[in-house]
Formats: structure tokens, sequence, C-alpha cells
């Protein structure tokens, strides 16, 4: 693995093969290794050598991609050890290169800086990176376990004072524990805030998964039941009549703020919440025509348009982000989250170090006839995945062991081809209740399988 060929992309448009080609090269330019702190990339703004806990949570995708999973199982060890119950069960926010707080975020264990979203939000990445690498320091570090588990249960107790099951924030905090990731003046204002509630959501269910995967344990019904609580309060709380929108913000009153931050709807849906269908629609149109987010905002947007099959507008977001005029473009988390983007939103790409799978759902929008992703690196190796349109589909494996590639198409078909073999589909639901077909097949090592439909 440590002699991988770095990753590439083709495709029919020469400028997103450009713009990725940028995107691996600039994210490269942040890979550090010679310090204090051991392997880490830069994950906070340029310039400060340091890594955020959101930036981290974000990139870790793109990292994984670019063969950076050590590098970010590193990070996410360092985060899990900062954990202190003097702090509330926070971490630090920001880490730098010596593997201490960062002074501009960090002053005492009284008076620090720290948004509430962060740990929930880092858990989930902490699995994703697991299902990904099937690292195994993610199940067996004590110090990450101790993180997975006080983060569900004394980090929740600790920030939730009006006993609703969802931390909260009080004017009388200051910066320690803000209620959402907005640090703007409506979300500074914030008690609970959109995401804080997405995240938390979304960290029990992932969570959830996780437990059954790994072995079980007592905190899965715990985490069964904050999951069902935190959906309950979005839809039968947040949603907005009036404005056909979900609130942005949940004062200290308990009233909802009037005011609407719409980076907030685009964390909401990028934490794969089972939304109202007609609310989700809703909440779609509106992340699609954001207009003129700040480039951190802008990041998410490819990604999470993909994960509900909005390829067209994905696509439009994902040239918005490797145009070589966009203000701020050097930020690490822009390169980092277009490589995910591609990987996992453009090529479908999902990893299963667990069960031993790949799965692939093709999202090539109109205009885009072919695309490539080469020297992909996972759990046991590499492979290379190659879409003709979205109804023709080549995989291409090395590695340990064998693994079962779930091969889906868009749409509902009757049969499916490979090796001139027909194999009947079975049928799955994406986020937007999209279906989609797919058969699955064994790859060995050294080979390559076609699977294609009309």
């Amino acid at each position: 693995m440590s002699h991988l060929p770095r990753v590439q992309f083709f495709s029919s448009n020469p400028k997103l093969d450009e713009g990725f080609f940028w995107a691996t090269q600039q994210a490269r330019k942040y890979i550090k290794q010679n310090s204090a702190v051991g392997l880490w990339y830069e994950a906070a703004l340029p310039g400060r050598n340091a890594f955020c806990m959101r930036d981290t949570a974000h990139q870790q995708v793109g990292a994984a991609v670019l063969g950076l999973s050590s590098h970010t199982v590193n990070m996410l060890q360092h985060f899990a050890r900062s954990i202190s119950a003097s702090r509330q069960w926070c971490g630090y926010w920001e880490i730098d290169q010596d593997g201490l707080p960062c002074v501009v975020d960090y002053r005492d264990d009284d008076h620090f800086w720290y948004n509430l979203p962060a740990n929930f939000d880092l858990l989930s990445a902490a699995i994703r990176e697991y299902l990904w690498s099937g690292d195994r320091k993610l199940v067996s570090d004590s110090a990450l376990r101790y993180f997975y588990q006080s983060t569900v249960t004394q980090y929740v107790s600790a920030w939730d004072k009006n006993g609703d099951g969802v931390p909260e924030h009080y004017p009388e905090y200051g910066t320690r524990g803000l209620g959402s990731y907005n640090e703007g003046t409506v979300g500074m204002e914030a008690s609970v805030g959109l995401d804080l509630l997405a995240y938390q959501h979304a960290c029990y269910r992932n969570f959830a998964y996780f437990i059954r995967l790994t072995g079980g344990g007592a905190l899965e019904e715990i985490c069964q039941q904050g999951a069902k609580i935190t959906l309950a309060q979005l839809e039968e709380e947040w949603w907005d009549t009036n404005s056909e929108q979900y609130h942005s913000i949940r004062l200290a009153d308990g009233s909802f703020s009037k005011a609407y931050v719409d980076e907030l709807q685009v964390h909401l849906l990028r934490s794969n919440i089972m939304l109202d269908p007609k609310r989700r629609a809703k909440t779609l149109d509106l992340v699609e025509q954001i207009k003129a987010p700040n480039v951190e905002t802008a990041s998410y947007i490819p990604e999470t348009l993909y994960l509900y099959a909005r390829n067209q507008a994905a696509y439009r977001w994902l040239n918005y982000l490797i145009a070589p005029n966009l203000n701020r473009r050097e930020y690490p988390e822009v390169s980092f989250a277009v490589v995910g983007a591609v990987t996992t939103g453009l090529m479908g790409i999902s990893i299963n170090s667990v069960s031993n799978t790949v799965m692939t759902q093709p999202r090539l929008p109109q205009g885009l006839d072919q695309a490539e992703l080469k020297h992909v690196p996972i759990y046991s190796g590499w492979l290379n995945i190659q879409h003709q349109g979205n109804r023709c589909t080549q995989l291409s494996y090395e590695g340990e062991i064998p693994l079962y590639w779930q091969v889906c198409f868009p749409g509902k078909v009757e049969m499916c081809r490979t090796n001139n073999r027909m194999i009947s589909p079975f049928y799955i639901e994406g986020l937007s209740e999209e279906a989609w077909s797919c058969v699955i097949v064994r790859v060995d090592s050294g080979q390559t399988v076609l699977v294609e439909t009309d």
C-alpha cells in the first residue's frame, strides 16, 4: 500500500479532469508528517498549521481517497485523547503541529472555543473511516472507545440542561460550547442549531450500526432511542409551515429565530436523515439555489446533492468548486471535498471493510459520457472504476483478498450482463426514494469485471 500509485481521474470533460488534478495537487500540499503530532494534514485556516474538528470530519473521505487514512486515524486519536470531563467531555477544537490546543481557541478549561456539533460529527467520521480503511485502531484504541462512549452519554447529559435529550448553549457560556457550526451573528445566538440536531441524530444512527458491526453492546439501545428523539423533534417542532423550510436555530427561551441560515440546511441534508419526502424536496430545492455561500459551505454542497440524486445540480456545484477564480480556493477543505465528491458522488463509490464489499452507483450527468477513477485505495488494496454513461461499469481490483462488488444502475431494469452471463437484479431505494437495480459479483485480485444493462 505504501507504493500505491496516486489516484487519477479521467473523463469526457477535460476541465473536470483538470479540476480533479488541481484538487489532488492542492490537497497534497497540506500533508504533514515531520512534527511532534505525527502523521497529519492541515484541516483549518491555511497557514495556521493545525487541524480543526469540523474540517477534519469533512476532509476524511477525500483524505481516504488520497491514501491518507493513517493520517486521519492519528488525528482522530489526538482529538479523542483531548476529551476531558473538566471541559464537559469536549476536546480541543483545534490542534497544532505540536499536538497542543491552538492558542487562538484555548486559554484554559473554562475559556475555550467549541462548537457542540463537533463530537457527533467527528464520531460519524471515525465510522466512515473504519468502513473505508478497516483500521482496527478505530475499534480497539482505548481513547477512541472512550470518546465514542462519552459522546453519546456524558457529553449529551452535561450540555443538555433542559432535559430534552439535545445539548444546548446559553449566552453566559460565551464561546464555550456554541450550539451550531455557524459562526455568524445568527449562529452565535443559537441555543440549538439545525446542524447540531442533525449531526446528533446521524451520530446515534451511525454509532448504533457501528456497534452491531463490531460485536454489539448496551449503548446500541441508547443510540436507537436517541435517534428516535432527535428525529421526532426535527419533524414535529422544527418545520416552519409558513416559510416551508426548517428553522435554523432555536433560542435560549425555546422559541425559534425568524432568521434563516441556508448553510444549516446543507448540514441537515448531509446527515442522511430520512426526512418527510415533501419537506426533503423543498430543502433540496433551497440548497440547489443558495446564493454566494462562503467557501466552507460551498465545499459541502456537491457531495450533499449527489446523496439525493440531484446529479445535474451537484455537477454544477462541483464545477463551481474547481473554478480557478473561486475565492479562497486554497482553503484545505475545498480540495479535499472535490476529491471526496467525485469519488462518492459522481462515481458513487462506497466501501464496507466489514462485509468486504464495494458498491458503485454511477451518477454521471447529462453531457458527461465517460468517467474513470484509478488507483483508489481501500481496506484490502486498490481498485479502478470506469463508468460508460450510467449503464455500464467496469471494476479492476488488486488486493489481499477477494471482494464482493455490488454494482448498481439507476432505475429498475430487468436484467444485467456480466461475462456473457445474464443476472436478474434486486432493487434498492436511495435517499430520495429513487430506484436502483443491483447485482453482486465476486472479484478476485488481478481481475477486471464489466457489468452492463440496457
